[in-house]
């Protein structure tokens, strides 16, 4: 079975048992996969792959938000790139806090549902009800 393959059956079946699609697959991961990386669902990551992926996306996103409202706030001629050292370090402990705060989320409501390893899953020998039925 394909990655696509295994993200299309992993994607019916989390809406067979009520997870939310955002949650099942945030925009971060449907970019990546519509890019043509490879990369597991949230739900079969480990916590620090979930702290490392999620972090990293986020404090970017803050560093480089923290420099444009520093150079907006302050309104001097310096350029862009002067301002992302400043804004480096509340975008790093940001990316940090919500990295593992959103690896919590995810670890636990895939503990709840009781899924299998990524390698595992969507085999003959592992599938759930809800997947037999499809």
């Amino acid at each position: 079975m394909s990655h696509h393959e295994k993200v299309e059956s992993y994607l019916l079946e989390m809406k067979s048992r009520g997870v939310k699609p955002g949650l099942a697959a945030p925009p971060l991961f449907r970019l990546l996969w519509m890019l043509g990386f490879s990369v597991r669902p949230p739900l079969f990551m480990t916590r620090s792959q979930l702290t490392v992926v999620m972090g990293l996306f986020f404090g970017v996103t803050m560093t480089i938000f923290f420099a444009v409202m520093l150079r907006w706030i302050e309104d001097s001629p310096s350029s862009f790139a002067t301002r992302i050292p400043s804004a480096a370090v509340p975008g790093a402990i940001g990316g940090l806090v919500f990295g593992m705060v959103m690896a919590r989320v995810f670890r636990t409501i895939a503990d709840r549902l009781d899924l299998p390893r990524w390698e595992d899953y969507g085999t003959a020998a592992r599938t759930t009800p809800a997947m037999r039925s499809t």
